[in-house]
């Protein structure tokens, strides 16, 4: 691998087998910021990145332009929508929903699908018109994909609180849908997150009591498929799991013909090596899981993943992304205070964060890059947020102070890499 300083307008390359990967200058909020957390959700496709900013409910998108990704516009959430609008976003082509969770429990929360015609993003749907009431903080978490999305709130305590839509051949959006399971409970955080990939949803509930004995908040997984309705096909965990790991916080999905790809995140897993993922003995580090099946087949976990600089509270697998090959994981809580790419670990900075990249070869998933911010800075919490496309990668610092400024306290930057 290759390594060099970085600042925030530098190039840094790294090996992907014959391919690099380049840090572009990075991705800043609309002043002023403070407060905004620019970065803690992110979507993209090759050409368009959207970032949301929940705390000043806003979402903003990107456009490639060289090297760079120039700002091509803000979307404010439209009539009715709840507070923190831009907590999740998905985008798909040239769909987009957007999530508005609220910001307490007894925000029922809502989400708003965007379409995005000559170059013109255009509400076509909120779903404040088919939720009459509730506590669910519904757009906590969201996903899209063709012409079909579901939005999860995990509060709910009516069992049901994944709803899933659907665009018509008439070109409107409508629900579907609820997707719920016979083994969820109301405290399982169910749909806290989620991905969606043709007629195959997957929905986690990190706060489930997986296993028989049960064991208290280690977090399980369910996938749905669809054929004429959504069924429940498969409910999963780790091989080895622990009290409190949240396997389920993060999940993200791929499609490689006929198989499928699912990496779940357990940012607070305890393991402190790849060969002893019992021993409990770093807490919250965190991990991943990778789970494969072919067609319609059973489930199998594939890796267990750790990354080269893990620690406590490092909270690995908080947020996840897979594409062509390629896993992103973040680490919001790792805590060097070297900038750049594969730099020696240099501990002092709490909650700085890191992203972590691996890539699959004939001998399983390896770690090719360590990732860290151009100017470290505790508390920035860099990959909270993260995207992924066979190009592109985008991380978020959500609570990066930018200069410093008291109109930056909190409003984060997002990096991207290409």
């Amino acid at each position: 691998m290759q390594s060099g300083a970085l600042s925030k307008t530098a190039t840094v390359t790294f090996d992907r087998g014959a391919a690099a990967i380049v840090q572009d200058p990075p991705t800043r909020p609309p002043e002023p910021a403070a407060g905004g957390q620019f970065g803690s959700a992110i979507s993209m496709t090759n050409g368009t990145i959207v970032v949301g900013i929940p705390g000043r409910s806003l979402v903003r998108t990107f456009a490639r332009n060289g090297r760079a990704w120039i700002a091509a516009g803000d979307l404010s959430p439209p009539l009715g929508a709840s507070a923190r609008f831009g907590a999740s976003v998905s985008l798909n082509g040239e769909v987009l929903i957007v999530g508005a969770p609220g910001v307490a429990v007894a925000d029922r929360g809502s989400a708003h699908i965007f379409e995005r015609q000559g170059g013109v993003w255009m509400v076509k749907y909120s779903t404040t018109t088919d939720v009459s009431a509730g506590d669910d903080q519904l757009g906590y978490a969201v996903a899209i994909s063709g012409g079909r999305a579901v939005v999860g709130g995990p509060t709910r305590g009516d069992l049901a609180p994944v709803r899933a839509y659907l665009r018509t051949t008439a070109g409107t959006w409508q629900l579907d849908a609820t997707i719920a399971s016979p083994d969820q409970q109301a405290s399982d955080l169910f749909g806290a997150a989620l991905a969606l990939r043709g007629t195959s949803a997957i929905v986690g509930a990190p706060l489930a009591d997986g296993g028989s004995p049960s064991t208290t908040s280690s977090g399980q997984v369910y996938v749905f498929d669809r054929t004429t309705s959504w069924t429940q096909t498969a409910l999963l965990e780790p091989a080895v799991r622990g009290a409190t790991d949240q396997f389920g916080a993060s999940v993200a999905l791929e499609l490689i013909g006929a198989e499928q790809v699912l990496v779940v995140g357990a940012p607070f897993e305890a393991g402190a090596t790849l060969d002893d993922p019992q021993s409990d003995a770093v807490h919250d580090s965190g991990a991943a899981y990778v789970f494969r099946r072919t067609g319609t087949g059973p489930w199998a976990q594939e890796a267990y993943l750790k990354p080269s600089n893990r620690g406590v509270m490092f909270n690995f697998g908080a947020a996840v992304a897979i594409a062509d090959g390629l896993i992103a994981i973040g680490a919001p809580g790792e805590d060097s205070c070297a900038p750049g790419v594969d730099p020696a670990v240099m501990p002092g900075c709490n909650d700085a964060g890191a992203v972590f990249v691996f890539e699959h070869t004939a001998e399983g998933w390896r770690e090719v890059a360590y990732l860290k911010t151009a100017a470290v800075h505790s508390q920035d919490v860099f990959g909270r947020g993260l995207a992924l496309t066979p190009n592109f990668l985008v991380a978020g610092a959500p609570n990066d102070d930018g200069a410093g400024s008291a109109d930056e306290i909190d409003g984060g930057i997002a990096f991207p890499f290409h």
